[in-house]
């Protein structure tokens, strides 16, 4: 390559081909130490130490080849450094407004967002992270566009969408049991015919919710508008009672508490 004249390529190669020694690493300290700069010594990868350094003020930018450090949420990351100074500044604003990151409390460096993606910090990470970083190979096949296409239309709410399935699971138990015709019997309930009844202790029985019990109530309904009544008036019910149930946990959970790790398991 260098006899090409391809002079790039050819730096890029040799770089590839250099293996940084813990002894190396010594002499590049004690030189900074001699200069008065400190260094730090990270266990393991220096990606979360980098970030803290730089999103704390501490440092102006980090300078790495390694793009983890966008996924670790680094406000400012210098890229292809050479020897005459030229380089690629990455600042965690210009993602932002490149992907309509929204500002939020609790990340005040993020530029305020000109549009609506879907795209949150949280999902830019899970975006890096399906795509493959030092801590995961990647999902094969999946590359960047794609992680990003999966991740704007995912919830990574989980607290949220828990308490959505469970608002769910009620009122369709709700419904089952409003709708039910005299037909289905009540709680315990059976006769010679094994009908299915809401809460039957029958081994035969399906459970109140289940996708086959609500096929055969619905399908016994004789009038559809009896239906859109029931559905009404649970669903008027349903929706004073989650917002009562939704201040409640608010109220009794805040956002930033980690849930008890018996409900995590």
């Amino acid at each position: 390559l260098l006899a090409e004249g391809r002079s790039a390529e050819a730096r890029e190669a040799f770089e590839r081909c250099i293996d940084v020694t813990p002894s190396m690493a010594l002499a590049l300290m004690r030189s900074a130490r001699k200069e008065g700069a400190d260094t730090i010594v990270a266990p393991y990868e220096a990606d979360a130490q980098l970030t803290h350094l730089c999103n704390a003020g501490l440092v102006d930018a980090v300078i790495s080849e390694d793009s983890d450090l966008l996924a670790f949420g680094c406000k400012r990351v210098i890229f292809k450094l050479d020897s005459q100074g030229n380089g690629l500044l990455m600042d965690r604003r210009q993602i932002a407004r490149q992907l309509c990151i929204p500002a939020s409390a609790d990340d005040p460096n993020s530029a305020e967002a000109t549009g609506s993606t879907g795209m949150t910090w949280a999902k830019f990470r899970w975006m890096c992270i399906l795509s493959g970083c030092d801590y995961f190979s990647g999902v094969p096949g999946v590359g960047l566009a794609t992680a990003a296409g999966i991740v704007k239309r995912t919830c990574l709410d989980l607290r949220g969408l828990a308490n959505k399935l469970f608002l769910y699971a009620k009122k369709v138990q709700r419904l089952t049991v409003a709708a039910a015709p005299p037909s289905l019997h009540r709680c315990g309930e059976t006769d010679s015919t094994n009908s299915i009844g809401i809460g039957a202790t029958s081994s035969s029985a399906a459970g109140v919710g289940s996708t086959e019990r609500l096929c055969r109530l619905y399908s016994s309904l004789s009038s559809d508008s009896l239906l859109a009544a029931e559905v009404a008036t649970v669903a008027e019910t349903d929706e004073k009672e989650n917002s009562e149930t939704s201040a409640r946990l608010d109220d009794e959970i805040p956002a930033n508490q980690a849930w008890p790790a018996d409900v995590v398991e």
